[in-house]
């Protein structure tokens, strides 16, 4: 199909062929690799969107293919054979193979646009000695045709826990002093030497659950004992970490010991700087039973956390009764796992938010509704309870929503064109099917086509083509926008990441269709700097005052005898955009004495209002599990794709 599933023609090509998986380029989607279901070491090659194909029989069982991430470079694939723990590399589009290493358990590309060696491929080499398993990260040039070691300083690590994103590589180590199993995270930034990464508490580190993010810094999630799992952020070295936030709902010991991950929390894509995790507000003590847990959101960024304001009123006009500390509450979780129903926001939609929750003390499966907010999370109004499935398309003049699972001879999707105030169902067709997912026909914000997901046991998977177009009845014209300006409800300055932002909407009562090549306008101008701008740097911790305080950690200048120590107490929130202000009091150094942790002068320094501790992190739409040879503990990579994730067989027989 080249027409969003509206019609589709059969390959003959195919004919007699089953196919067991396939690989396409994103960035150029005419290349394909079908992998044969009964020839395994055959591929079937297509360079123009399947309009032909050629069939290649390799000399090894291939696994999986990677093509090149970059644009000019799209004829680069690498190809792993699971089995023989083997890694190959073509450079003309899958037709010749070369070998470049045995003993391989996991690869990457470099990184586009940041990796100065564009034409890297990093992986793990391993090999055994008395027993012990290990493994060094090596490098293939694809120009040169050199393999490398990385770097031959760094101490060996455990199998199956390299990871790399944007200009960062990651690893653990098993702790010099330990002898339960507890390892170091190490970290090499802009592909320089690896350094252990130093966290703020004492406290033992067993799992490591890494993040992307937009600025230059890691967000991490570690897990220490008791099922007790904080957030960190780091300086842009990715070496000193901070605590975020303490005590979010992650994965049991017991889910972990199976290889799986995932914690409770969502970045709201669709307002800047705004996050909503379920922290724990008590534990269970069985490992079949979840927490109790409420909802907090954050709107800088984690520099403060509040309950969810409630709803005034149901979706009938009805009070609801909800005071403090009754508030709103959503089941987010992410990694390899999902809940009931998934939190929709997108940067393509400023503000728009939808999820399905619950009001009262705590997170509850009962009484769950769908929720709506058009400011970011601030302000919310009720849906219907029956809907699990929502999105909306270009750029939010429609919002689609839909029952999931079993729809017995009548399978319904409800749009509204006013920002959710009201909906109205449409047929899709009178079969009984088991709706399972809805979502654009493209994912450029854009479209008014959407696709409809589902299964039937006879048939097998159906999906439908909707499209919205003629729904609404015009194109928008001036009068049908306005702009608006979106703040932290909390913030006194009433500004966002240290900036006001200023964006064209269209008016909640127009129904009219944004034209195809609709560009919002947006407007960001920067804030004086405030205390609410910034966070505790390494080596200091936040206080009841709000002030920042020195805490026991090692530092080089005392450990060589000195009785004084220079530090900076705070550092700008990462992606905070505030010029000027206390900018300069707050990021310049005080001297400290090492036996008391005391200022020894602090030199005019003025501390201000309670500043929170930043959470600061993006997660974009997929999981790269990595499983573990004889250890539980490893690290797992939030990374950012367009295509489909595979099934858990699919990784498993990889």
């Amino acid at each position: 199909s080249t027409n969003n599933g509206a019609t589709f023609i059969r390959s003959t090509y195919f004919t007699g062929i089953r196919i067991s998986s396939w690989y396409y380029n994103d960035r150029n989607p005419g290349q394909l690799i079908m992998v044969d279901a009964t020839i395994r070491n055959r591929i079937h090659v297509s360079n123009d969107l399947g309009q032909t194909f050629t069939a290649n029989n390799l000399k090894f069982r291939p696994s999986k293919f990677v093509y090149c991430p970059k644009n000019q470079n799209s004829n680069y694939v690498v190809s792993y054979d699971f089995l023989a723990q083997k890694l190959y590399f073509s450079d003309n589009a899958a037709k010749v193979w070369r070998l470049i290493d045995d003993r391989v358990l996991s690869y990457y590309w470099s990184t586009p646009e940041l990796d100065r060696h564009e034409h890297r491929i990093y992986y793990e080499y391993f090999t055994s000695d008395n027993g012990t398993n290990f493994v060094t990260i090596r490098y293939y040039d694809i120009e040169s045709h050199v393999i490398a070691v990385f770097d031959p300083t760094m101490p060996s690590s455990l199998p199956r826990n390299l990871v790399i994103f944007k200009n960062y590589i990651m690893t653990l180590v098993s702790s010099r002093n330990s002898t339960d199993g507890h390892f170091d995270l190490y970290v090499s930034c802009n592909r320089s030497r690896f350094q252990m990464a130093q966290f703020p508490l004492k406290l033992s580190n067993r799992r490591f659950h890494v993040i992307t993010t937009k600025t230059d810094e890691v967000i991490i999630s570690v897990n220490h004992h008791a099922n007790l799992t904080n957030l960190y952020n780091s300086d842009a070295s990715g070496k000193y970490y901070t605590l975020a936030v303490s005590d979010i709902y992650a994965a049991s010991e017991l889910v972990a010991s199976l290889g799986y991950s995932f914690f409770a929390f969502d970045d709201v894509v669709s307002m800047p700087g705004t996050y909503i995790v379920s922290k724990v507000i008590q534990k269970s003590n069985n490992p079949f039973v979840r927490p109790r847990m409420a909802s907090m959101i954050t709107f800088n960024k984690g520099g403060s956390w509040h309950r969810i304001k409630p709803p005034s009123k149901d979706r009938f006009g009805n009070p609801i009764d909800c005071q403090d500390p009754c508030s709103l509450h959503f089941d987010v979780l992410n990694g390899d796992f999902a809940t009931e129903a998934d939190l929709y926001s997108h940067s393509s939609t400023p503000g728009l938010v939808i999820g399905l929750g619950n009001y009262g003390t705590e997170l509850s499966s009962i009484n769950r509704a769908v929720y709506i907010s058009n400011d970011g999370g601030y302000t919310w109004t009720q849906a219907s309870p029956n809907y699990r499935i929502y999105t909306a398309l270009n750029h939010g003049s429609i919002i689609l929503a839909s029952g999931k699972g079993i729809q017995r001879s009548n399978v319904k999707v409800s749009y509204s064109c006013n920002s959710g105030q009201t909906f109205t169902d449409i047929q899709v067709t009178n079969l009984t099917l088991n709706t399972l997912h809805l979502s654009p026909a493209q994912p450029d914000g854009n479209t008014l086509s959407a696709m409809l997901f589902s299964h039937d046991i006879v048939s097998g998977w159906v999906f439908a083509s909707m499209y919205f177009g003629s729904i609404l009845p015009r194109q928008c014209n001036a009068n049908d926008y306005y702009m608006w300006n979106p703040t932290d409800p909390y913030d006194k300055e009433k500004c966002l990441l240290g900036a006001k932002y200023s964006y064209q909407m269209r008016k909640n009562n127009s129904c009219c269709y944004n034209p195809r090549q609709y560009v919002r306008p947006t407007i960001i101008k920067s804030c004086p700097c405030t205390p609410e701008d910034f966070q505790c740097n390494y080596g200091f911790e936040i206080q009841e005052d709000g002030t920042c305080a020195a805490v026991q950690i090692r530092r080089d200048s005392c450990a060589k005898g000195s009785a004084t120590f220079s530090a900076v107490a705070y550092r700008k929130m990462p992606g905070n955009m505030c010029q000027g202000g206390i900018e300069q009091q707050y990021l310049t150094p005080r001297t400290y004495w090492c036996n008391t942790l005391a200022i020894k002068s602090d030199e005019g320094l003025i501390y201000g209002l309670a500043i929170g501790v930043p959470i600061a992190f993006l997660i974009l739409a997929i999981l790269i599990y990595i499983k573990m040879r004889g250890c539980r503990n490893s690290i797992y990579y939030q990374a950012n794709s367009a295509v489909v994730a595979p099934s858990k067989l699919d990784e498993e027989k990889d």
